[in-house]
This record gives C-alpha cells, structure tokens and sequence, in this order.
C-alpha cells in the first residue's frame, strides 16, 4: 500500500516535469519564431537592388545610392530608378557609396537627390569633376575626402551644411564656385575644408579661370599668376605648354604628384616657378633640365623621383625648399648653373639628399622629415 502510494505520487511528480519542460520549449520556440519575425520584417523595410552597375537601396517611395559594380570611369546617376516591379525617386547619395572608386574621373547627379552621405566618394583620387545640383542641400562629412585629382568644384544655392572635412586632402582643388550663402574662404578649414586649397573663390561661374591645353594639361589664373594646375595624361615623355593664356606660368603643386608613366619631362623657359610636391612622387622620371627662367624650386618638389640620375639647375635659381630632392636616390649627377652653393654629400640646397662618394647607404631614414608619407 505504502509503495503503491510512492508510486503514485513518483508518476504525479513526473508528470509536472513533463509539463514544465514541454512550457519552456514552447516559450523558447515562441520566441525565436517571433525574433526571426521582427528580423526579417526589418530587412523587407530596406529592399536593395542593382541597376546599370549601381547599388540602390529602398527607403520608402525613394531610393538611396549605396554603392557600385566594376570599375566605372564616368558614371550619371538617374533620377528615377525601378527594381523591375516599382519606381522610385532617387533622392540620396549614401555614405561611402563611391568610396576609393579610384577608376572613377566624372560624374553627374541629378537634380532629385537633397543629400550627399559621409565618405560617399572619399578617395576617388582619379575625380575630375562632378556636378552637384541646386537640389542638394548637405554635403557630408568627407564626402570629397582625398580626391586629389578634383580641380575645381561648384557649391550650389541650395547647400545650406558642409560636413567636417568634406573636401579634405583635395590638394588640387584650385577653384571654388560658392554659389550659396556660406561663408567659403580662402585658405580656410570652414565649411569642410572648401575653401582649404583654392587659390580662387568666386560668387559666380562666370568668372571661372580653369581650361585645358590639348585635353591633359588643365591650367589656372589667380592674381594675375598663371598656372599649370594639373597633369591629366600619361605619357612616358612630355613637353609642357610653351605659354598660358600667352605668358608665363607656375608649375602648381601637385601637378605631376604620383605621375609614374613619366620618364622624362622637357620644361619650357616660360616657367618660373615650380611649387611643392609639383612632380613628387614621379618614380620614373630619368632626367630634369631646370631651365634658366625658373627662380624657385619649392619644399619637396621632386621627392621620391627614386630614378631621377641627372639634375641639371638652371642660372636663375636662387632658391631650393627643404626636401625638394629627397629621396632621389639614384641621383648620379647634377650640373649646377644657379649661384647657389651645391656641395656633394651637403644636404644645403639639394634638401637632404645625402649622396656620399662610395656609400651604398641609401636608405630611407636619410629622407627629410618635412617630405614624409609623400610618395
């Protein structure tokens, strides 16, 4: 009697178990169907789709640019997009949309899209332009970051915020357009870094001053100085313009930066000046004759033309900046016409260049610290 009592009560306890564990499993079972529930739910409210190489994603009724396939040189984005089943206005540019699309030199927004996202085309180093629409009305944080082929750059009515270090390190930016009521100043680190760079900030298109010279030297004009902004081809031997707009010329900074199908360079004695970092980086350039019209060779003006053999100066240097040669570690000889007291093994004058008789010892730590990370 007393077992049989046992077990009675040993199968009622059983039983309870049974239920709990069968609660329990149910309850997590629940739980999980209702979390995929809200997850998929949640992916539906941001549909993304490919169209003509360019990545979408839905918001809404409208649609945001959110990347890209291939490598692109000139791209228009469309006003009006469809994933096949809707329409939708494509009214954003999304953060890091175009990031280091380095293949990328044009392209053109249209005039439905308010918003350009952070680091949308940060490090597209080959843009050459872009046209932004009266429409936009942010540009955001490094949006243009490193695009150091981009020479000038219209600011359109409509833009009421620039984000921090939107036009950052575009250290070929010599022309700003500000067609809206920000303060856009030169040489300031306002309004993102727009005004930065510019040797010209205008209030109307107009009064623009940049072109090209047979479709790859793209030219300047501020203060009555003319400029040879920017090196657009890639040829290994190139002669530069004999003038611009009839006269002499500068050679800008960075106007050669990183150019290294270029083996040789002829320079025409309409050049006077030759600014920093102007030919950096050239890792073929063989050989420079400096004419005798160039007064001044700024800081770093040929760092790491790690082929450069032969330097000939001209007579009318009467400076040389600090690091203007550094890094020419293949530098064998150089002619020296200018007055200006070049030493070998001196680093005067030829910047850090230390190029001693029977040394093998070429290494980088003999490079000025002023040239350092460019290359």
């Amino acid at each position: 009697m007393v077992k049989s009592l046992l077990s009675g009560e040993e199968n009622g306890n059983h039983r309870s178990y049974f239920h709990r564990r069968l609660l329990t499993v149910s309850i997590v079972i629940l739980f999980l169907f209702v979390g995929c529930f809200i997850i998929i739910d949640d992916s539906d409210s941001a549909d993304a789709f490919v169209d003509n190489g360019l990545e979408y994603v839905i918001i809404g009724s409208n649609a945001r640019v959110s990347g890209y396939t291939g490598s692109p040189t000139s791209v228009t984005i469309p006003a009006v997009v469809t994933n096949g089943i809707n329409y939708y206005d494509v009214t954003s540019i999304g953060s890091y949309a175009f990031y280091r699309c380095t293949s990328l030199e044009s392209i053109t927004i249209p005039d439905s899209v308010t918003s350009i996202g952070s680091n949308a085309f940060s490090e597209c180093t080959s843009l050459e332009s872009i046209t932004i629409p009266d429409s936009v009305t942010s540009i955001g944080s490094y949006a243009f970051d490193y695009c150091t082929s981009l020479v000038t750059v219209t600011i359109p009515n409509s833009v009421t915020s620039i984000g921090e270090r939107a036009f950052c390190e575009c250290t070929s930016l010599f022309e700003v357009i500000n067609l809206s009521s920000l303060n856009i100043v030169k040489g300031s680190t306002d309004n993102g870094y727009a005004g930065y760079y510019a040797m010209n900030v205008f209030t109307s298109a107009g009064d623009s001053t940049v072109g090209t010279i047979d479709g790859k030297f793209v030219y300047g004009r501020s203060s009555g100085i003319n400029y040879l902004v920017k090196y657009r081809g890639s040829n290994p031997s190139e002669t530069l313009p004999v003038t611009i707009n009839g006269g002499d010329y500068r050679i800008y900074s960075y106007a050669f930066y990183g150019c290294r199908t270029l083996t040789s360079v002829t320079i025409p004695d309409s050049v006077i000046y030759i600014e920093n970092r102007a030919f950096a980086g050239c890792k073929s350039l063989i050989s420079v004759n400096i004419p005798n019209s160039v007064t001044t060779i700024e800081d770093c003006a040929f760092f790491w033309c790690t082929s450069l053999a032969s330097l000939t100066i001209g007579n009318s240097v009467t400076y040389i900046g600090d690091g203007a040669f550094d890094g020419c570690t293949s530098l064998f000889e150089v002619i020296n016409l200018s007055s200006l007291n070049i030493v070998k093994g001196s680093t005067d004058n030829l910047s850090s260049l230390n190029i001693v008789k029977g040394s093998t010892d070429r290494s980088e730590e003999h490079t000025s610290q002023h040239c350092q990370g460019v290359y």
